[in-house]
């Protein structure tokens, strides 16, 4: 409902949201001037590659700040491990933390 069909991105948005790469807000917006944290960027990467059949439920930790217990634990794991989105020096991911450009520079290159 907050992006009309003249919106500068409408048709770019309808693509991404059709393909659920990311998860529409309980109020049914897409929100497009707000940022993207890197849990949800971990999950669009995730969902864009098709992992879903192939990455296996991680086990223990996957950062220092996220359990395998955290919701996006698979798709952050996944990440990961392929160095799409690192983990900070600290072994923090800090999913919560809006993405940087530099971050979805690299994640789009690799």
């Amino acid at each position: 409902v907050d992006v009309p069909p003249g919106h500068r991105f409408a048709e770019e948005i309808a693509w991404l949201t059709r393909l659920g790469l990311l998860d529409r807000r309980g109020d049914r917006t897409f929100g497009p001037m707000s940022p993207v944290d890197r849990g949800e960027l971990a999950r669009a990467l995730f969902r864009y590659a098709g992992a879903d059949d192939d990455a296996p439920p991680p086990v223990g930790m996957v950062a220092a700040d996220v359990s395998a217990a955290h919701p996006s634990a698979r798709e952050i794991a996944w990440v990961v491990r392929h160095r799409l989105v690192l983990v900070h020096a600290d072994g923090t991911f800090r999913p919560s933390r809006p993405a940087r450009r530099q971050e979805l520079v690299l994640a789009l290159h690799r």
